[in-house]
């Protein structure tokens, strides 16, 4: 009886796990260069999450863009760094997002 009850709250466990993670949309995967013109935090009206950092860069080509950070995903970059932006669209909300950000030398 016991080990059915570890078992099926395990199973909940990873299923709730599972659930949770922000999948990201197959294929929208992008690289942007850019210098970082802002970041911060940001109210995001998903769920009970009530902010959500964010980077904000001017591209080598003149383009201002947005990033949501990755749920998770602390970055280091400053206003000002040259960085390199792995970014994807978030299934769940429809928000490009950084999921990884590299300051450039």
């Amino acid at each position: 009886m016991k080990r059915g009850i570890f078992l099926f709250a395990a199973l909940f466990g990873l299923v709730f796990l599972i659930g949770c993670r922000s999948q990201l949309v197959p294929g929208s995967e992008k690289t942007y260069y850019g210098t970082v013109t802002d970041r911060a935090m940001s109210v995001v009206n998903e769920g009970d999450i009530t902010g959500r950092s964010y980077l904000g860069i001017i591209t080598d080509d003149g383009e201002a863009i947005c990033f949501w950070m990755a749920k998770g995903y602390e970055n280091s970059a400053a206003l000002g760094d040259s960085v390199i932006v792995e970014s994807a669209i978030e299934e769940k909300t429809n928000l490009l997002v950084a999921i990884d950000v590299k300051i450039q030398n």
